[in-house]
């Protein structure tokens, strides 16, 4: 599956760090989506957790919805980031 995002991924030791780069509006009105992971030894995979917030531009501007939910990274390597 493909989201079609585009997100900055820092790896730093067992960690990683990554930001989903949003429209400019959608920023400025104070949307984010980020997240951290930490190397799981028993999966070899990444857990950690997804924070965001949605900000509606619809019948209900402004008005906003945060979200934060755990994720995890089953395979990463330098071509590819699966979930």
């Amino acid at each position: 599956m493909n989201s079609g995002s585009i997100d900055v991924l820092k790896l730093s030791g067992d960690d990683i760090y990554f930001e989903t780069i949003l429209p400019e509006a959608a920023a400025k009105a104070g949307a984010f989506s980020h997240g951290e992971l930490k190397h799981d030894p028993a999966t070899g995979g990444y857990l950690g957790k997804f924070n965001a917030r949605m900000v509606s531009s619809g019948s209900n501007p402004g008005a906003s919805c945060d979200v934060v939910m755990m994720i995890e990274l089953t395979l990463v390597t330098p071509e590819r980031v699966e979930a």
